[in-house]
């Protein structure tokens, strides 16, 4: 299991949005918009581009809902990343995928058996727990692994990104992705996601990019590589489960059409996740 997590945390890096600093970042988003500015004018409107560019307008009238690095959790550089450099997540968040890839996840209902939900309750609570009494690594890692298989700490993974004061795409985003899903052509629907992507604050970048590159990661050491699903889900499946927490609070707020529509859209996000989190990407489609 070891030497399989390590082979495949070493594959080749390509160059993404995330190792751009802040002031490279603003330069790109600049010269993207620029060069895609047909596409981006074509599906939407004046509101909806001061919205996710966050300009004057922007931030007066639709302030987006950041998970922000200066809350009172400790941040931690994660190997979970398609870049070259660093992203960063909450001590939470690394301290608990760490867990769960120091065990066996060659078994069968990751991400798809329903938990108890006290079980999950005490998981999340225990990592919380230890965390504020500044445990060392080893010692969460080691009493999570003794209280709880695998599959209870997968399912206290959503958990966490459930509990996080804002969701990691956030909400004011969501009538965008809907009214953006709808776009006929699948080249431009990846320019746009990629246009949303970079318009998501930075942390809840580095978060998604964390989160989508343990889905896969536990997926191909799960499914052989995708050869096997006996117990399994493929991408599809996971991206539907772990939908809603990413995206959505309030699920109350939203009709099941709507909802129907962000699973949709949450798994042609992951499926193409590399191409969208790219720099300079060439947009290659998979379907």
């Amino acid at each position: 299991m070891e030497e399989i997590l390590k082979n495949k945390m070493n594959t080749e890096k390509m160059e993404t949005v995330n190792d751009l600093d802040d002031r490279e970042f603003i330069e790109y988003k600049k010269n993207f918009c620029s060069v895609h500015s047909f596409i981006i004018e074509k599906y939407c409107n004046y509101w909806e581009i001061c919205r996710l560019n966050q300009t004057f307008l922007g931030r007066i009238f639709f302030p987006i809902d950041k998970i922000l690095r200066n809350d009172s959790r400790l941040w931690i550089s994660s190997n979970l990343k398609y870049g070259n450099k660093h992203v960063l997540v909450p001590i939470d968040f690394y301290t608990l995928t760490e867990t769960i890839l120091s065990l066996d996840v060659r078994i069968g209902g990751l991400f798809r058996v329903r938990n108890s939900m006290i079980t999950v309750k005490e998981c999340v609570d225990m990592l919380e727990r230890e965390i504020y009494n500044r445990s060392s690594f080893k010692d969460i890692r080691d009493k999570l692994a003794e209280s709880f298989n695998v599959i209870d700490l997968t399912t206290a993974f959503k958990e966490i990104l459930r509990n996080y004061k804002h969701s990691v795409i956030p909400e004011g985003f969501l009538p965008i992705i809907i009214k953006l899903f709808s776009v006929d052509k699948q080249e431009d629907r990846l320019i746009l996601y990629h246009y949303l992507y970079i318009s998501l604050p930075k942390f809840n970048r580095h978060i998604l990019e964390a989160t989508i590159f343990f889905l896969y990661l536990i997926h191909d050491i799960a499914t052989v590589d995708g050869s096997d699903y006996t117990n399994n889900m493929d991408m599809a499946g996971i991206s539907t489960v772990i939908m809603p927490n990413l995206l959505l609070k309030n699920v109350q707020d939203f009709s099941l059409a709507e909802v129907s529509l962000l699973v949709e859209f949450m798994k042609e996000f992951i499926l193409n996740f590399k191409t969208i989190a790219q720099k300079n990407t060439l947009f290659e489609i998979i379907d």
